[in-house]
């Protein structure tokens, strides 16, 4: 099994103007989308001395390691003109890399105090038009919990995911006990989030809200956004000979 790898090291960034920074940054961007690799390595040193940078340097050197991770995954591993030595320890950073879906919202969870939205439950239609469970979102600040509750309870209806389809109820994949209860509302809310992993089907981690889509269909949500890219992946990059 073969994996492309881009690794980049010792540009010594001369942070002093913008002329310098910004493109040696945008070369290195540029060369990620040209090569497409299976996974990014910054191995140190992109700045000449880190003490020397400016905060709109580390702002633009943030920016540029999310938009290497739009391309794969970026692992960072700090050089000593980006870190200090310290002995006996090893530094290093995964930036990972973030997708975007389209779900729909069908159901929520209360938040421990009853009068907010502890949880957006989000769906996403298979090839028979049943409705599974995929994930969920939260994160939101608590006025926009409150005000969100006040939404979803005009909505509420006996049933959104499908009988036969994977449901929020279902046993945890964790402990092996039903999850907790939730409400059920009217599929016809599509919202778009960001996420960085796909475990069975299903996003492995909390979502992130990123806006609300009154301009896509419900029907439009298909399971076929979970579908894992055809790229080797960091687990196949670092574990020698083994198999997906």
């Amino acid at each position: 099994m073969s994996a492309r790898v881009l690794l980049f090291a010792d540009v010594h960034l001369d942070a002093t103007t913008q002329d310098n920074v910004l493109p040696a940054l945008a070369s290195i961007l540029q060369t990620a989308r040209d090569e497409n690799p299976d996974i990014i390595v910054n191995a140190g040193d992109l700045a000449f001395k880190r003490e020397s940078l400016a905060p709109w340097v580390s702002r633009e050197l943030r920016r540029f390691h999310v938009a290497l991770a739009e391309v794969a995954p970026v692992i960072v591993v700090p050089g000593n003109h980006d870190l200090t030595y310290r002995e006996g320890e090893r530094d290093m950073i995964k930036v990972k890399h973030r997708r975007t879906a389209d779900a729909v919202v069908g159901g929520y969870r209360l938040h421990k105090d009853g009068d907010k939205i502890g949880s957006l439950l989000l769906g996403m239609y298979d090839e028979k038009g049943a409705l599974h469970f995929v994930g969920h979102c939260s994160g939101f600040a608590d006025r926009e919990r409150a005000r969100l509750l006040d939404m979803l309870r005009q909505l509420e209806t006996d049933s959104s995911f499908g009988d036969e389809a994977r449901r929020p109820d279902a046993p945890s994949r964790w402990s092996g006990q039903r999850e907790a209860a939730f409400v059920a509302v009217d599929p016809s809310i599509v919202v778009e989030v960001s996420y960085d992993q796909i475990t069975g089907g299903r996003f492995r981690h909390a979502t992130r809200f990123e806006r609300w889509r009154p301009d896509k269909l419900p029907s439009e949500c298909t399971l076929d956004q979970m579908e894992r890219s055809t790229g080797i992946g960091f687990v196949g990059v670092v574990g020698g000979n083994q198999t997906r």
